[in-house]
């Protein structure tokens, strides 16, 4: 997982950020992941188990975890 990535995964658990940011934050991973999957690359799995983590999340609103269950959904292996 890069240093970026890592970043987005915090700012999406993040109490204090507003739900625009969060939500900016999953659409650029989702931008991340399709440029590894471009790449022909398979994801980090600690970037799939953060993402799971995420959405399994009850603290997170239910609009970015079914962002992220999507992502899963297509980016996972």
């Amino acid at each position: 997982m890069t240093s970026e990535e890592n970043d987005l995964i915090n700012q999406i658990r993040s109490k204090g950020a507003d739900l625009k940011s969060k939500e900016r934050a999953v659409v650029r991973l989702g931008e991340s992941l399709e440029e590894t999957f471009i790449l022909d690359l398979l994801p980090s799995k600690r970037l799939i188990k953060e993402l799971v983590d995420v959405s399994e999340n009850n603290s997170i609103p239910v609009a970015l975890r079914r962002k992220v269950k999507v992502l899963l959904k297509y980016y996972s292996v």
